[in-house]
């Protein structure tokens, strides 16, 4: 599975990075002025927002082989700190 680092627009979501871990997807975010503020309600996706420019990003699953979104890995979610 791979990780997409997306930023929402009006009317479609642009991919910043399609990255290997968790861990990748959130640096790319972070370094894109978002800052970790819930889960989604529909996927329980990590949302985030730039506040000085109210941007919103999530990151989602991919399965690569049918380009399919999954949802992220509960237990991974669990002990990863989106707050660093």
């Amino acid at each position: 599975m791979k990780y997409q680092a997306l930023k929402r627009l009006k009317t479609k979501s642009k991919l910043l990075k399609l990255c290997d871990t968790l861990q990748e997807a959130h640096e790319t975010i972070t370094a894109d002025g978002g800052k970790f503020r819930e889960f989604s309600y529909m996927g329980g996706f990590p949302v985030y927002v730039n506040e000085d420019t109210g941007k919103v990003y999530n990151i989602q699953g991919l399965y690569e082989g049918y380009n399919i979104v999954l949802g992220l890995d509960k237990e991974e979610l669990s002990i990863f700190n989106f707050n660093k």
